[in-house]
């Protein structure tokens, strides 16, 4: 099932597909690696992201979402029919002035072997994002703009390809 999600300014495609016994996801077009499951009552949940483990409180009513994770407020609408048609033409022709986030990829295959800042963190050009160990050297991931840190999809350890999704900058 493929959903376009609008959080804040920015507006993201998830496909979401269930297998025997598991589901897979993507964001905007990439694997993410993501399990969740229910936690308590039919609001809760327990997200497990990227290895990384996140309580998720989630209220409102399809389009119109609060999502809490872990104590983080996110205002999310899922868009459906002319909503979605809008947007997803806005984010795919050039030249529209709908910016989303600057999304940061892996310049290679390797291993995060740090990660130095945190969800809602504002960096300034040049400042560290992560570290990336590659043929057993360490490469330093710097922001290539100043903004504010709105996805770490990763956590130390995980092996990632070239192209993975590191972070993004809102």
């Amino acid at each position: 099932m493929r959903y376009l999600i609008r959080i804040g300014d920015n507006t993201y495609e998830v496909d979401v597909q269930e297998q025997i016994g598991r589901v897979s996801v993507t964001l905007d077009g990439h694997p993410v690696q993501a399990d969740l499951q229910p936690a308590g009552d039919e609001h809760t949940y327990s997200l497990l992201l990227a290895g990384r483990s996140l309580q998720v409180f989630a209220t409102g009513a399809v389009p119109k979402l609060q999502i809490f994770v872990d104590g983080h407020q996110l205002d999310a609408e899922v868009l459906t029919g002319a909503a979605a048609q809008a947007a997803r033409s806005a984010r795919t022709e050039p030249g529209t002035g709908v910016t989303g986030p600057l999304v940061i990829r892996a310049p290679m295959p390797g291993v995060v072997k740090e990660v130095h800042v945190k969800p809602h963190q504002h960096v300034e050009k040049g400042h560290s994002l992560l570290i990336l160990e590659a043929m057993k050297m360490a490469n330093e991931v710097r922001a290539p703009q100043s903004g504010v840190v709105h996805l770490i999809p990763v956590v130390p350890g995980q092996r990632i390809a070239k192209g993975d999704v590191l972070i993004e900058l809102a």
